[in-house]
């Protein structure tokens, strides 16, 4: 199975690389950006289309990756307050399983007084 991963990840690789090799003329082709707001006017310099695409990547990598670690801060919070909940109930739980234990400790006792006192008044 881990030949299989390898040869897999081998296969991806050079797809990928002969895919940026037919267009390698696209990618380091340098095309002037630029952006007009209101009274502001910026223009880019020479930057090739790879480093345009590779910083739009890694900036949709990090908003996911922002987006991912909220939902795990309040799943965390979830959990927290879910994991506070089973201890209380299980606490519960204990009390009861005493009250009961105790109840059935009397329950027994008064079943063997009652026998003890058969066996005394039949003898």
């Amino acid at each position: 199975m881990k030949k299989v991963k390898i040869i897999f990840w081998l296969v991806i690789l050079i797809i990928i690389a002969t895919i940026f090799y037919q267009n390698i003329g696209f990618l380091m082709h340098k095309p002037e950006l630029s952006l007009n707001i209101l009274l502001a006017k910026y223009n880019t310099s020479d930057i090739p289309n790879a480093f345009l695409f590779a910083a739009v990547f890694l900036a949709g990598l990090l908003i996911s990756y922002l987006s991912c670690f909220s939902e795990k801060l309040k799943s965390h919070k979830t959990i927290k307050k879910l994991n506070t909940e089973v201890a209380f109930h299980i606490q519960e739980l204990s009390k009861f399983t005493k009250v009961s234990n105790k109840q059935n400790e009397s329950v027994n006792k008064e079943e063997t007084d009652a026998e003890n006192l058969n066996d005394h008044t039949t003898s």
